[in-house]
């Protein structure tokens, strides 16, 4: 595999400053090999260039611009931030991503050497029109569509561009799902373990809550930006009284949205109810300032609360079911790696998605059936769970009960981030 920079130190092509902090970044896809490779060559002293997975070794090589070989193929690597209306050019902020390609790299592209990889896998959006707008600006530059690589976060991308496929029947650009904060969650996880800060054992749990019976709540609820289908789900536990039941974080969602706007596809939240919740807000379990510094937050575990919760509810980005995304993001693997188990509200078929990660999931302890409901009746689903926790009498006997679970999916962590090749490997280190 051949990558190539305008800077190799930093990983980066499209440098220019008004770039930078905006929607331009290292490749996540590309940083992850870095740092496998890295990783494995403090073991394996094989050298900066090499990978191993399955016993098998691959080469993996990294050139300025000025540096690319005569001959062989090539990928160019660009890491994206936000969603696609911003790197894509529909808000007006920026042209179209495709004007900062150079004229070495238009070059190499029409002649099919070259392949530009867009790599949006921080984020999980997913619209029809960027199949669209992909294949548009392969043809109006005369680059061959195959030559375009498109990674997100939504684990089911493959599947929309087929579908986008075969509606318009145009061919699609090569697209993979990835779930990138698996891997940085792990690698998060073992930092803190490395600098004499490790996340509480499985075993402290259950001794620490044998111990404090009195202070566990049966959940945990941690909110950041106040999304709308947090809002609502948010207004749920408050008028169904459980606010008192769990760790709850939430935001106000003035300046985000109004009541009025507050809906999950075709549902609206009744705006006295919005209000009535609303008025209270915000409100922190901890005390904790809990907007500001949002990337610290995205890397931070959440100790206290895990110790003092028996279940997290992981608010994900994502909910309805029209954006067609299941996302799986820093939220859902940081409670594995912290050995908790958990309900996902986020979009239908995140739990069958992480099975498929190889992940076990809490169906003996939990009704998971709400992963394969509608929208509304999914939140509801949910909802009534918690309801079921609140009730039971024996949450730590389940929670000894998934001791098994919980380690093999915090080993699993490591197996995917470490061992196992990300999505796409394969065919880009065939190109």
């Amino acid at each position: 595999m051949n990558l190539v920079f305008e800077n190799k130190d930093k990983l980066l092509n499209f440098i220019q400053p008004e770039e930078q902090g905006n929607r331009i970044c290292i490749s996540p896809w590309v940083n992850r090999i870095k740092c496998i490779i890295h990783n494995q060559n403090k073991v394996h002293n094989k050298g900066t260039n090499f990978i191993k997975y399955n016993n098998v070794e691959y080469k993996v090589n990294q050139y300025n611009i000025d540096e690319i070989p005569q001959t062989g193929s090539y990928i160019i690597p660009v890491g994206l931030h936000e969603s696609p209306d911003s790197w894509a050019g529909y808000e007006g902020k920026f042209p179209s991503i495709f004007t900062l390609l150079n004229e070495t790299y238009l070059k190499h592209l029409r002649e099919g050497r070259a392949y530009f990889l867009l790599d949006n896998s921080l984020e999980g959006y997913h619209t029809e029109k960027i199949f669209d707008f992909l294949h548009d600006e392969a043809v109006r530059l005369n680059i061959p569509v195959k030559n375009i690589i498109f990674i997100c976060g939504n684990v089911q991308l493959e599947k929309r561009a087929e579908e986008w496929s075969n509606l318009t029947g145009k061919k699609c650009v090569k697209a993979f799902g990835y779930s990138h904060f698996e891997f940085d969650m792990f690698f998060n996880a073992e930092n803190r373990a490395k600098a004499g800060n490790p996340l509480p054992s499985i075993d402290y749990q259950i001794e620490y809550k044998k111990q404090n019976l009195e202070k566990v709540k049966p959940f945990n609820f941690l909110n950041r930006k106040p999304r709308k289908h947090r809002a609502i789900f948010y207004t749920q536990l408050f008028h169904a009284k459980l606010l008192e039941y769990g760790l709850i974080s939430m935001n106000p969602w003035e300046g985000e949205t109004s009541h009025e706007e507050v809906n999950i596809d075709e549902f609206f939240e009744d705006s006295s109810r919005l209000e009535h919740a609303h008025s209270v807000l915000p409100i922190s379990w901890d005390n904790s300032d809990n907007l500001e510094n949002s990337d610290e937050k995205v890397n931070r575990f959440n100790d206290v609360a895990i110790l003092n919760s028996w279940l997290t509810i992981v608010s994900e980005t994502h909910f309805n079911d029209k954006q067609g995304t299941v996302f799986l993001s820093e939220k859902t693997f940081k409670a594995i790696a912290s050995y908790h188990p958990f309900i996902i509200l986020g979009s239908k078929e995140s739990l069958k998605e992480l099975r498929k990660l190889g992940y076990y999931t809490f169906d003996d302890y939990i009704d998971e059936t709400y992963d394969e409901l509608g929208n509304m009746d999914r939140m509801y689903a949910i909802i009534k769970e918690i309801f079921n926790i609140i009730n039971s009498d024996n949450n730590l006997d389940a929670f000894e009960r998934l001791r098994a679970k919980l380690i093999w999916n915090r080993k699993m962590l490591e197996i995917n981030a470490y061992y196992t090749p990300p999505a796409g490997f394969y065919y880009m280190i065939s190109l």
